[in-house]
């Protein structure tokens, strides 16, 4: 998406959360791929409940996994 439309008016809310619901991901590697183009952040939580399986949680690291 950020590709199709080059701008940086083009740009995500980085959901902490979001891209947390998958394991395998780096937040950090995201962060450094998008630079530049996060206009918003989403401080979210989430706890692993099983195997890909989650819910959101409070901020709260202790509540979080």
């Amino acid at each position: 998406m950020l590709r199709a439309v080059d701008s940086t008016n083009n740009s995500i809310t980085f959901c902490t959360g979001s891209y947390r619901t998958n394991p395998s991901k780096d937040l950090l590697e995201i962060i450094e791929a998008v630079k530049g183009r996060i206009h918003f952040v989403h401080a979210s939580n989430v706890e692993w409940i099983g195997n890909l399986s989650f819910q959101e949680t409070s901020h709260l690291a202790r509540d979080g996994s």
